[in-house]
């Protein structure tokens, strides 16, 4: 048996805590996994108007621009390697054939961390190298 404290926001056993806090509410073992599994699947725990533990859906916090700066440079810098002459250089034998896919998205991606703005953006999707045979 478990034991959930909202005002802790934790939990705790017999066996393992020998102070339980005086607002928990008893818990089953198979409960208590259900909510761990919750999390896993990115679910937060919250204690409902009676202090029992239920899952919700976590609430996602809106990017700050910094954060997004931070997450353009970054997907800038992974593509970086396509802008090696040796990677498009059509006498190299593999060569990049989708060269101008990578640049427009990285065009796209570069308006962020040039002019960074706050809050979700749809960020373009990467595309995939398609090389020469």
């Amino acid at each position: 048996m478990y034991y959930y404290s909202a005002s802790t926001g934790g939990f705790y056993s017999r066996e393992v805590n020998s102070v339980i806090p005086s607002d928990a509410v008893a818990i089953t073992d198979a409960y208590h996994q259900e909510l761990l599994d919750g999390q896993s699947n990115k679910k937060i725990i919250v204690p409902d108007g009676s202090g029992y533990p239920v899952l919700q859906d976590a609430v996602p916090v809106s990017p700050t621009a910094q954060q997004n700066k931070a997450d353009a440079v970054n997907r800038l810098i992974v593509t970086d390697w396509v802008n090696q002459p040796d990677v498009y250089d059509t006498s190299n034998n593999p060569h990049l054939v989708n060269r101008s896919a990578f640049l427009s998205y990285r065009e796209q991606v570069r308006v962020y961390a040039v002019n960074p703005v706050a809050g979700f953006i749809n960020w373009p999707v990467e595309p995939a190298a398609v090389w020469s045979n």
